[in-house]
């Protein structure tokens, strides 16, 4: 068996492993194997969930993703590294995927 530490290998590359197996007579067989290391999905959080209903008067809304995190940028023992690096835009949509617009007529959302 063998086993990589967490990030020891980097995303995106293709790495060849080789296994050398040697009889006691001294012959020697080997098998490499290609791996391709593809990136994780990233992990998205909305805090308190990803429905929210929001009624004319009330005080507005926030939306927080800040719980979100990216599983390949990890260090162990530590969840916050999982969230650096990333940023975020909103685009909000009505539910026939039209461009939300405040009274203003400008489009809602933005990094």
């Amino acid at each position: 068996e063998l086993e990589f530490a967490p990030g020891m290998l980097e995303r995106g590359f293709e790495y060849d492993i080789t296994l050398v197996a040697t009889e006691e007579g001294g012959q020697a067989v080997r098998a490499t194997k290609s791996i391709a290391l593809e990136p994780s999905q990233l992990q998205v959080v909305f805090n308190g969930g990803t429905t929210r209903r929001v009624f004319k008067g009330n005080a507005g809304l926030v939306l927080n993703a800040s719980l979100s995190a990216d599983p390949d940028a990890c260090k162990p023992q530590t969840q916050a590294s999982c969230r650096t690096g990333l940023s975020f835009s909103w685009v909000c949509t009505d539910s026939s995927g039209k461009v939300c617009r405040n009274k203003a007529e400008r489009v809602v959302g933005g990094g």
